[in-house]
């Protein structure tokens, strides 16, 4: 059972983080890939990508998948190839039926004309004016409960010519690792991004 990977076909995201936590009774590892990280390159949609993965014990099993664009990296500060492909998902397939809580964040760069007006996001863009005084945010940080996203931080960077918006988004699932494991938090982040950010909001 082959695992797949995020291919970031979806505009705008550029990184995903799958973080968690997997009893320790539901999965076996050798000592020497506790605590080793790996990194290895893959093809993807646009160019390659690259992940790096790392189990950790605590009480439990703790896995930890950083997914990356390669576009998000300067040239010459690629990341340090450890591994093969081959290598690295034959060891991340180790915990295939294993069932995990995991913390999802996904990273976002949004040119700012792409917000639309009426979502939830476009409301903290708006300049407001005071008699002779002007007050726009930049950044903020919000922290959510009820819902599946907890945390959202969104910055402009209004450095280039076309402004871009920065946005991070953090939630959290318990959900079983099967070999569409890291697909299913990229598409699941993704879609609470599209949400939050892309569409409007229906005013009904």
């Amino acid at each position: 059972m082959s695992l797949k990977l995020p291919l970031f076909e979806h505009p705008y995201c550029v990184m995903m983080t799958a973080c968690g936590e997997i009893k320790s009774d539901e999965i076996s590892l050798e000592k020497k890939i506790i605590n080793k990280r790996f990194v290895m390159r893959y093809n993807a949609s646009e160019g390659v990508a690259y992940l790096r993965s790392r189990f950790s014990l605590n009480s439990d099993i703790h896995l930890h998948i950083d997914c990356a664009s390669g576009k998000i990296f300067p040239k010459g500060s690629k990341p340090k190839i450890t591994n093969k492909k081959t290598e690295v998902t034959k060891i991340l397939e180790l915990a295939i039926d294993t069932n995990i809580n995991v913390d999802i964040c996904g990273y976002f760069e949004v040119p700012l004309k792409k917000i639309q007006k009426r979502s939830f996001l476009a409301k903290f863009l708006v300049e407001q004016r005071l008699n002779n005084a002007s007050i726009r945010f930049t950044s903020s940080r919000f922290t959510l409960t009820g819902l599946p996203i907890r945390e959202i931080f969104w910055e402009i960077d209004e450095t280039e010519e076309k402004p871009i918006v920065f946005v991070e988004l953090r939630g959290n699932r318990s959900i079983k690792i099967t070999q569409d494991y890291l697909n299913e938090c990229y598409n699941w982040i993704y879609s609470e991004f599209e949400t939050t950010v892309i569409r409007e909001l229906n005013h009904a």
